[in-house]
């Protein structure tokens, strides 16, 4: 197995930098951009290994690997909520042009982590 490697952190740095709307903010284009919120992020979460998302009706099942792989999988469950437009927006920033775009999120899923309960005693 791999390392653990935590989310990278990007703080912005001081300065001006120039701000473009997105087409989904200029005229009402859909992002298609989701967003997740997490209620606990266990450290033993393999982000490199990437997970599976599926979606049905609204609920939402996202599963991670685990480092080490051979523990059990980690299971997040929740439901996608749609939003009206401009109701949230993102910050997308391009290193290569040091410029920021805005873009309108489409949805949002909160997923909260499936705890497993402990084996009984033998």
């Amino acid at each position: 197995g791999g390392e653990t490697r935590p989310l990278p952190s990007m703080a912005l740095e001081e300065g001006e930098f120039p701000l473009d709307l997105g087409a989904s903010v200029r005229d009402g284009t859909p992002s298609g951009i989701h967003t997740l919120r997490f209620d606990f992020l266990p450290e033993r979460m393999d982000f490199a290994a990437g997970g599976e998302l599926a979606v049905q009706e609204g609920a939402a099942t996202l599963v991670y690997r685990s480092n080490p792989p051979d523990m059990p999988p980690i299971e997040f469950q929740g439901k996608q909520k749609l939003l009206r437009a401009g109701a949230e927006c993102v910050l997308i920033f391009d290193e290569a042009t040091r410029r920021f775009t805005l873009e309108t999120v489409t949805s949002v899923t909160v997923l909260n982590h499936q705890r497993r309960a402990a084996a009984p005693p033998a």
